[in-house]
């Protein structure tokens, strides 16, 4: 896809799609570096993930899934792609921001003879913006709540 094409699509999405995008795009970097710089419970302390609210409706599941989807596109458009672990954290950041209470997860698996692992964000047990079977694949190594632990 083009970077005009892009841009058009960028263009058909509400202020609000919008703003979550910018945001996402300005936070991924920082998550990223901080990430390399401090590591894990840096980077979700400095992130905020227990950061006080915004006054809010509440979200639908689809609202939430909506919200990984611009976080995973910010990420993928951005300068440089970014891997899943500071999408998590910036999904987790930006839904606690809306005073939702999300699990940041780590799991791994074997694929072949490789090691692979992933990091995502569930909400009330609910993989956000990720496949139904997840967590049948991927062995949790890690989990963090929205408070640094």
């Amino acid at each position: 896809m083009s970077a005009r094409q892009k841009i058009r699509k960028a263009l058909l999405l509400s202020w609000g799609d919008r703003r979550v995008l910018l945001a996402a795009a300005l936070w991924l970097p920082l998550a990223d570096l901080t990430l390399r710089w401090r590591g894990l419970q840096a980077a979700q302390r400095w992130l905020g993930a227990g950061a006080v609210a915004d006054a809010e409706p509440p979200a639908t599941m689809e609202d939430l899934h909506r919200l990984a989807r611009l976080v995973d596109a910010a990420g993928r458009h951005h300068i440089k792609r970014f891997t899943c672990l500071p999408r998590a954290l910036v999904l987790q950041r930006l839904l606690a921001r809306k005073g939702i209470d999300s699990l940041l997860r780590i799991g791994v698996k074997r694929d072949g003879g490789l090691l692979e692992g992933h990091a995502w964000v569930e909400c009330a047990g609910v993989p956000i913006g990720e496949g139904p079977d997840l967590e049948q694949q991927f062995s949790v190594l890690r989990e963090g709540g929205g408070k640094p632990l």
